[in-house]
């Protein structure tokens, strides 16, 4: 079954994705930012954050909305839009809290829990080392690449 998501337009490519997180009181645009590596070209670095009146985006800001589930959702959506545009990329990410990144890891072990999915995901450990995702790891970041059908 799907879950609902918020309705997205992307813009540029499928390298940013604007949405609005609703809640009872506001309404918070969120963006989903792809931007290329500076030391390579094959990977993307994800950025989700709010976006502020001046245009730039705030990454620490937390909106209290009660909707973190359908943003999370949304931002997934994202992932597979980039994808569908660019299936040979790598698209890296990591929460800008140290807890943001551990409720990532949760959100991804349940990801990866459905054998179905398309995407091989690795966890970046504090050596900056890669290994396959495993759910009780600390990671500091994590990788996100399409499966070639070979996988």
């Amino acid at each position: 079954m799907e879950k609902p998501n918020y309705p997205i337009n992307s813009f540029e490519n499928e390298l940013f994705h604007f949405f609005d997180s609703i809640g009872d009181e506001i309404v918070t645009k969120k963006v989903v930012a792809f931007y290329t590596s500076k030391e390579n070209e094959q990977v993307y670095r994800l950025i989700l954050g709010d976006v502020l009146d001046d245009g730039n985006i705030d990454i620490y800001s937390t909106s209290q909305n009660s909707d973190m589930e359908m943003i999370l959702i949304t931002v997934i959506k994202t992932i597979e839009k980039f994808f569908n545009r660019y299936p040979d990329k790598i698209v890296t990410f990591t929460g800008s809290t140290p807890a943001r990144t551990r409720l990532y890891r949760a959100v991804i072990s349940k990801f990866v829990n459905n054998e179905d999915h398309p995407y091989k995901i690795y966890g970046i450990k504090a050596d900056n080392e890669t290994e396959l995702f495993q759910n009780n790891h600390p990671y500091i970041g994590y990788l996100i690449l399409k499966k070639d059908g070979n996988n």
